[in-house]
């Protein structure tokens, strides 16, 4: 058969030539047959499974008692979760004394078609004390530490690691080690000790520097990791202007362990579904959190399509009253409330610069003699008077003024204007805007205690002397997060008295629930990103408003100030814990970034 189609070739080549050779004009005639081919492989994440197990040669799920304890401790049963986030859980134990330790065992079993390398440990964070604060305590939580082992190697700090491999089909040991050093502290007072997440890194390369991408590492992704991936440093944004979009790293914070990144603008993949509705990021915390504000309810199909205005009512004040500054406060203390008056306009009085007490009366010192009127300029270092005498055993300091006139508060008894404003500014009860929070956190969040970071939420209530750019309205005290908002300077900074937390000692430990609101700082951030209410209630103090009342900071769509009395959007917000992963997502609103 071959050799009768070489011949026909053969026969069709000399015929060509045969009826080219008489000249005939014809046209010739071909055709081109190509064959063309490739071949694809697409990979299956399917056959790479690494699992914790509780037996080496085979796969098996369940709780792990400690392997070795100290006489007189308890410690609880390790939880494997295999389900979703690859996770051991509830290494918890209880300490007495010094030299105590607890040691779990169990396995990394490799049930794959790869052989799986490890990567590296990763043990980001720090460890942190929680509860009552004193020396001994921190002596006690100094002295406890932890260590993971995996085969004969120790790891106390993240590591990158090379050449360690698992084959399938086959399991390793790995263990975690607590101690109580036998040389530490005694403790005075009972605390908890939280330790960072342990990350163990494996995939199908043998590359130390390999970092997992979405979707390839068991466990799933870190939120906070999705978040820094493509920040960049802010210190060429401008906070008066919206042009900026984008994930930032604020400035300052770059190289500490856990950087500030926040989000600015319109153009982020800053949406998260958690807890049933839908929030966005708006920035991590020194702890490596995320905080999160409300966006609005999941829809139908699962997206973030809507942006709702506030949450379940809406609108609402933030104290049901304005005339002390004590309303200011996210709680607050007495309601001390000042003398306005219109009196004294005008009229030419005696002012002193500071005071002095003989236990009997107060004495003006560094005199001044003013005609104060609330429109024009006046020396704002000159704010003590007895109305009209140099001594008095009740003398007041003009700390604001608004339309009505001077806010003169009443100090008596030795009494300083500090020892009025801490009194304001004490702990003591609750907002209304702090009740509704409240309220609707045990109604839709209680049951995601566990996601949620106790951190700082700043009620900024200090106060600064301030003279106005044109030199006509002068004020004495202004609320310093009002004037970083018309500066265009935001700082999260925080006194400890203003800095709200649940447990935490960073802060005040005032709160019953770790939700709260914004400050006017985190809005200036994330201007021109968040809300479509301007009113959006922050828990920064603004400043007087025209009709003389107290009023919030706000900063969405230019610096303003609202009443506290007012109706005001309300948009709580939360943080979710270093650690926390993401289960899908690309963070859009027709695609959010998903925590289960």
């Amino acid at each position: 058969m071959e050799r009768s189609r070489k011949q026909k070739l053969l026969m069709t080549f000399v015929l060509v030539i045969s009826i080219a050779s008489l000249s005939v004009g014809f046209a010739a005639f071909s055709a081109s047959l190509n064959i063309s081919s490739n071949a694809s492989v697409s990979a299956n994440s399917d056959t790479f499974v690494v699992k914790f197990s509780s037996s080496k040669d085979s796969l098996v799920v369940s709780e792990i008692a400690p392997s070795d304890i100290s006489d007189g401790i308890t410690a609880s049963n390790a939880i494997i979760d295999n389900s979703t986030s690859l996770l051991i859980t509830n290494l918890t134990v209880s300490f007495t004394e010094p030299g105590q330790f607890v040691e779990y065992v169990f396995y990394a079993r490799n049930e794959g078609e790869y052989t799986a390398y490890l990567n590296s440990i990763n043990l980001s964070g720090e460890k942190s004390c929680t509860g009552t604060s004193s020396a001994n305590v921190q002596s006690a939580c100094d002295s406890i530490s932890m260590k993971v082992m995996v085969g004969e190697n120790e790891y106390t700090e993240t590591t990158e690691i090379s050449g360690h491999s698992l084959a399938k089909k086959s399991g390793e040991e790995i263990r975690v080690r607590i101690d109580y050093a036998s040389t530490g502290g005694w403790a005075d007072a009972t605390f908890k000790v939280s330790f960072p997440n342990i990350m163990m890194v494996y995939s199908t390369i043998n590359d130390s520097s390999y970092v997992p991408t979405v979707g390839v590492m068991s466990g799933n992704p870190l939120l906070i990791d999705v978040i820094k991936k493509n920040a960049i440093l802010d210190d060429k944004v401008d906070f008066s202007k919206t042009v900026d979009s984008g994930t930032f790293i604020r400035n300052g914070t770059q190289n500490d362990e856990y950087p500030i990144y926040y989000f600015r603008g319109t153009n982020t993949k800053s949406i998260v579904k958690f807890a049933n509705y839908c929030w966005e990021m708006i920035r991590s915390t020194d702890t490596g959190g995320v905080k999160l504000l409300f966006y609005g309810n999941v829809a139908s199909d699962g997206t973030c399509s809507t942006r709702s205005v506030a949450f379940g009512a809406p609108y609402s004040a933030y104290s049901l009253d304005d005339t002390s500054y004590a309303d200011v406060g996210y709680m607050y203390g007495e309601r001390v409330k000042p003398m306005s008056t219109t009196a004294y306009d005008g009229v030419v009085m005696n002012y002193g610069k500071s005071i002095s007490w003989d236990g009997k009366n107060y004495y003006l010192e560094d005199v001044k003699k003013m005609s104060v009127n609330g429109i024009y300029s006046f020396d704002t270092d000159y704010n003590y008077t007895c109305f009209g005498s140099l001594s008095c055993n009740e003398v007041y300091f003009r700390l604001d003024f608004g339309l009505e006139g001077y806010m003169f508060y009443s100090l008596k008894g030795g009494e300083t204007i500090t020892d009025i404003l801490n009194k304001m500014f004490k702990n003591d009860n609750d907002s209304n805007i702090k009740t509704l929070i409240d309220e609707w956190y045990v109604n839709n969040l209680i049951s995601y205690a566990d996601y949620l970071e106790d951190t700082i939420w700043c009620n900024d209530r200090g106060m600064s002397n301030y003279v106005s750019d044109t030199g006509v309205r002068r004020f004495r005290y202004v609320f310093d997060s009002s004037m970083r908002v018309f500066q265009f300077e935001p700082s999260l900074e925080c006194d400890i008295n203003d800095s709200f937390t649940v447990e935490n000692p960073k802060g005040n430990m005032a709160l019953t629930y770790p939700v709260a609101l914004l400050s006017v700082d985190e809005m200036l951030l994330n201007v021109g990103k968040s809300v479509n209410s301007a009113s959006l209630a922050s828990l920064s103090p603004g400043t007087w408003t025209n009709d003389g009342a107290l009023s919030f900071a706000n900063i969405f769509y230019g610096p303003r100030s609202f009443s506290l009395y007012s109706a005001a959007a309300i948009k709580p917000a939360i943080s979710i814990k270093n650690g926390t992963r993401i289960t899908g997502g690309e963070g859009t609103t027709s695609n959010p970034y998903t925590i289960e």
